[in-house]
């Protein structure tokens, strides 16, 4: 059964959910967050969910210029450029889903924006 970017099969396992998407892979990870590939079950469209780690929203400034990304993301309209479609504060379940990098407790709910995914390497 073939698929497609925007029409994932159930065979796909699911390792999470925040805020109503359903977490598929990892495929990234820099200075500003870790990106997974995701699902948005009601509209059964893949996104890609960036997740602010613990360390960096801890910081205010940090947590300040992610949201700036994502408004300046959501405010450009460029089809080189993806779209951020949302951004908020949710539970990531299950909570160990991004190892923390201290022993300090993770933080909950987690800082995260949605946006637009384009598969491959050369982003």
């Amino acid at each position: 059964m073939a698929t497609s970017a925007g029409n994932l099969k159930s065979a796909t396992q699911v390792l999470g959910r925040i805020a109503g998407y359903e977490v598929l892979e990892q495929v990234g990870r820099g200075g500003m967050g870790v990106v997974f590939r995701a699902r948005d079950p009601n509209l059964d469209k893949i996104v890609a969910i960036k997740i602010l780690p613990d360390e960096r929203a801890r910081d205010a400034e940090y947590r300040a210029r992610f949201l700036r990304e994502a408004r300046t993301e959501a405010s450009i309209d460029h089809p080189l450029i993806a779209c951020c479609f949302s951004i908020g504060e949710a539970d990531l379940d299950p909570p160990h889903l991004i190892p923390p990098e201290t022993q300090e407790p993770p933080l909950t709910p987690k800082l995260y924006l949605t946006m637009e995914f384009t598969p491959g390497t050369e982003i």
